[in-house]
């Protein structure tokens, strides 16, 4: 009782009220004979997300991309993620006030569930009584229905909370919308430095940076701010089975020989194109070529016209590369983003910005691609690219406060609020007095005068990352895969006993060689081909996939510094390797920095 005592004395407010909120659902069993209850990872967010809003809870919280399982099939879903609320749960755990558990759902998905431990029921008996009663007011339905907890559902688009009779749709999967202006970018190693390309530069809409202070915004909580950043730029990567072909083929296209280059796209089949006229859906993106190489990538700007929520106001234009080695990389100079310059830019309102390009740029690239091409992305991700998860690179010049590396790190408020952008912090590292470097698992931010002095490294290591995010869906992809086989299996032995069961064999049985053929295609397409090594600053990276003698798979990525070759196995912190770039980058790296 003494040290649970000493636990509770160490407690905040939120901590504590989560504390109860997680023992309304799960506790610890004093007796063999009864079974152990655990609330899973996902529903708690949920209720979590939910007291938030009613103000139990004084946690900030951003849109974040997470995998839910649902009938077997696991989806992304961009959610109200609170990184406060993630880091109390593991305070809790650290202070074994409550116990994890760790299981797989049938597709082989990783869950955490919780229960508050022995010692965490000792100290709720300190419980203040006004805590219990700012739990209570969003954990039971109102009055006058009957007294029942709310119980989490999920039916696949949104998250319902049940109380007998009573039910309440979850406003956790409606990312807010912030107003703000970009301006598109590219990073100079991926413009053409070649003769016989003309060259556009990109457009900028600084002269409308103001245009947004009048806009609205659909953030309805206050949020606090640990970090300002100044100057800045994002790069979004992701990777798509590209080729030489698919270049070409966008190239004309869009018409980069013609006069008029680029136009509006869509993705719209014409099925009579002898007809008078065509309509198309509202909120279509015009594309300007920037400038290409007619067989290995293209350049351009794209302005997108998707309709927005009444009062929303936001002039989104991005640059793009589409390189025939499959790394897509999206560009954004932040001008302003509501009342603020982008001299001033809060990581609360950076963070519904990116989720905006993330979703926009995925509706573009879909009007960009082939049929085989899109074919190839809905299998992998169970008909769902649209919400496929990309990588994001922050680039600042400035950031306020200014500290060593490890403090961004070491104090939580900077680290919870740095995560909302770059995903559960990895490491942070003083790359010279000025410039520090924090990687995250979604993303990596890089702030100081120097920024653009490593562009070159940047790009090249965004591609590798992509690579990597890539290669991690497709083998969640071949676990759904061998599950199918499995159940194929079953369905065979009850062919004798129930005759009907040859056609589902048969079904499953096309869609897992079509899905195994389109696998194998992809496998192949991952070997990075011959990448020009003045494209990426004197760097070329290659990548060979293989197997290891436990027939475990791996993907070994080998840097070309100027022919002489340092191979690598890319892994989750493969951001060490990222910073070995950076030990040589006074020789690789060009001395020039990009406006």
């Amino acid at each position: 009782m003494a040290e649970a005592t000493v636990a509770a004395a160490m407690l905040t407010s939120n901590q504590f009220k989560l504390l109860y909120l997680i023992s309304l659902y799960a506790v610890a069993s004093n007796s063999t004979r009864q079974n152990e209850r655990w609330i899973r990872h996902v529903p708690l967010l949920v209720l979590m997300f939910e007291g938030i809003l009613c103000d139990a809870f004084d946690f900030d919280y951003a849109p974040a991309s997470m995998r839910l399982s649902f009938k077997g099939k696991t989806l992304r879903r961009w959610i109200n993620f609170s990184r406060e609320g993630k880091a109390a749960i593991d305070d809790l755990w650290a202070l074994r006030l409550i116990n994890g558990l760790k299981l797989s759902s049938d597709d082989f998905q990783p869950i955490t569930a919780y229960q508050v431990s022995i010692k965490g029921q000792l100290a709720l008996r300190l419980l203040p009584r006004y805590f219990q009663d700012t739990v209570d007011t969003f954990i039971y339905p109102p009055s006058p229905q009957e007294r029942r907890l709310m119980v989490v559902r999920y039916d696949g688009q949104n998250f319902i909370l049940r109380s007998g009779g009573y039910s309440k749709l979850s406003s956790i999967t409606e990312s807010d919308d912030v107003s703000y202006v970009s301006s598109p970018f590219l990073p100079r190693c991926l413009r053409s430095r070649s003769g016989g390309f003309y060259k556009v530069q990109e457009r900028s809409n600084a002269d409308r940076a103001r245009e947004c202070a009048m806009g609205s915004t659909s953030i309805t909580k206050k949020t606090s701010e640990a970090v300002t950043l100044g100057d800045v730029y994002a790069l979004i990567g992701e990777w798509v089975p590209f080729g030489t072909n698919q270049i070409v083929a966008l190239n004309e296209r869009m018409g980069v020989l013609d006069r008029c280059q680029g136009g509006i796209l869509t993705s719209c089949v014409d099925n009579n194109p002898t007809d008078t006229q065509f309509k198309v859906p509202v909120g279509q993106t015009s594309v300007r070529v920037l400038d290409y190489d007619f067989v290995r990538f293209t350049n351009f700007e794209a302005e997108s016209h998707f309709p927005e929520t009444q009062g929303i106001v936001q002039v989104e234009n991005f640059g793009m590369h589409l390189n025939s080695d499959g790394s897509l990389i999206y560009g954004i100079k932040v001008e302003a983003i509501m009342d603020r310059l982008g001299d001033d830019v809060a990581i609360d309102h950076l963070s519904r910005l990116l989720v905006d390009v993330h979703q926009d740029s995925s509706m573009l690239v879909n009007d960009l691609l082939s049929r085989y091409q899109l074919s190839l992305l809905e299998m992998l991700y169970l008909g769902d690219s649209f919400q496929r998860n990309k990588y994001n690179c922050i680039l600042s010049k400035k950031i306020y406060p200014k500290l060593p590396a490890q403090a961004y790190v070491n104090d939580p408020r900077i680290a919870n609020e740095l995560a909302q952008v770059l995903g559960d912090i990895q490491g942070s590292h003083d790359l010279t007095p000025d410039d520090v470097l924090v990687v995250g698992k979604a993303g990596c931010l890089f702030s100081g005068p120097n920024v653009f002095r490593y562009e070159n490294v940047f790009t090249a290591y965004v591609g590798l990352v992509c690579r990597d995010i890539f290669i991690k869906n497709f083998f969640a992809r071949t676990f759904v895969l061998d599950a199918t086989l499995k159940e194929i299996r079953q369905l065979v032995h009850k062919v004798h006993r129930e005759p009907a069961t040859v056609l589902q064999v048969r079904e499953k049985l096309s869609e897992v060689a079509t899905g195994g053929s389109k696998k194998g295609n992809r496998f192949r397409a991952l070997k990075w081909q011959e990448t020009d090594a003045a494209l990426w600053g004197g760097i070329r990276p290659e990548v060979e996939l293989s197997f290891d003698d436990k027939h475990e798979f791996l993907l070994f990525v080998s840097l070309r510094y100027d022919g002489k070759r340092s191979p690598h196995v890319l892994e989750d912190d493969c951001y060490q390797k990222f910073l070995e770039l950076f030990k040589r980058a006074e020789v690789i790296l060009e001395d020039d920095a990009s406006p």
